[in-house]
């Protein structure tokens, strides 16, 4: 709601005990509202000096040139991860609606590309087993985590990753992480977000800096299937 977007700015500003806010965020775009309108409050928070630059999460390229024709999107966030390659225009996607090139468009357009979820909510980091989730956690309801898709997936996806990490001797999240980051050698800026509540995981996340793919790692990496939809 454009009109509730000065109102969610000054909570955070609040919360944050902050003068301004560097990055702000529209997390996801609702369909019942333009997203011209949307944008356009946005701007405001900039041009009043609340915030310093603007970013989208989980859009296509078409909504990204159609804000970008009224001011600068500085950071566009998707899930990206070797299970999830809508944002690259691969067409290597199990959702059925290819949101194109948003990674391209990034790079083209000064954009920084943020990748979240790179390690796919923790199973290309290959440490879940056959865990099966509370029901409170997200996993438990996600199609790509029940039974039937990942007998489909586990023996098939995880290998590949598994024997470029001991090539390199770094944890498999570090190899998940690393391959994210990959739009940087095209000229672009990619700064993944991964999430976690362990420092060890956080040591093992960090590690991804170390790790150089060659071209025979991802000939190994790049067609990893999928089975079941992201949400």
């Amino acid at each position: 709601d454009p009109e509730y977007i000065p109102t969610a700015t000054d909570d955070s500003l609040r919360r944050l005990r902050a003068e301004v806010i560097d990055l702000y965020y529209v997390h996801r775009i609702d369909p019942e509202v333009p997203l011209e309108d949307t944008w356009g409050a946005m701007t405001e928070l900039v041009t009043s000096g609340k915030v310093r630059s603007i970013g989208l999460s989980e859009v296509s390229v078409e909504q990204l040139q159609r804000a970008q024709a009224i001011h600068p999107v500085a950071a566009v966030q998707s899930e990206y991860s070797l299970w999830t390659r809508d944002p690259d225009g691969s067409g290597h996607t199990s959702d059925g609606d290819p949101a194109g090139d948003v990674i391209g468009w990034c790079r083209d357009n000064g954009a920084v590309f943020v990748p979240f979820s790179p390690v796919g909510r923790g199973y290309l980091t290959g440490a879940l087993g056959g865990r099966q989730f509370p029901a409170g956690d997200f996993r438990a309801r996600n199609p790509r985590f029940r039974d039937e898709a990942r007998a489909t997936t586990d023996d098939v996806v995880l290998p590949p990753i598994r024997s470029v990490a001991a090539k390199h001797g770094v944890p498999m999240a570090a190899v998940a992480i690393a391959w994210t980051m990959l739009p940087a050698r095209a000229g672009g800026v990619s700064l993944p977000i991964p999430g976690t509540s362990s420092l060890e995981h956080l040591a093992e996340n960090a590690r991804a800096v170390e790790v150089e793919l060659d071209d025979e790692d991802l000939a190994l990496l790049e067609h990893l299937p999928v089975a079941g939809s992201r949400y």
